[in-house]
């Protein structure tokens, strides 16, 4: 058996893996058990920059919150679908909420477009790092 007959089994693993993941969140309630993430502050609808990794410098809003991490969006290299799993610790918070987009994850979610509506609006129309 080659390495190319491996790859779509290592895929799938990691599709797994990163399913499971996500299951631990839950963005209706967003905060797990309480954990630290929420207790330090964090909030779904909230503007994130990444401070760390290699999207550093990075804006992203906040989807979901799961004790120490915190599920992250950005429209673009990570859409809704697929959200960035990020510790806090290599996240600068914002004191910027968008209250509609929160609103809009208790219904089911925003699209990408509205990801990147209120990121753009939220950093002042100016284009995004990256």
């Amino acid at each position: 058996m080659g390495a190319a007959a491996l790859v779509p089994e290592v895929l799938m693993k990691n599709r797994d893996a990163h399913a499971a993941l996500l299951a631990g969140f839950d963005p209706a309630s967003s905060s797990g058990d309480g954990g630290r993430a929420r207790e330090n502050g964090w909030q779904p609808g909230q503007l994130a920059r990444s401070t760390a990794g290699r999207d550093k410098g990075r804006y992203y809003l906040v989807l979901a919150v799961h004790d120490r991490e915190v599920l992250l969006s950005d429209g673009r290299r990570r859409p809704r679908k697929l959200p960035k799993v990020k510790n806090i610790r290599h996240l600068q918070r914002t004191r910027r909420v968008a209250a509609d987009l929160a609103a809009l994850l208790r219904q089911g979610g925003p699209t990408d477009e509205q990801i990147r509506a209120v990121i753009a609006e939220m950093l002042g129309d100016k284009e995004e790092e990256g």
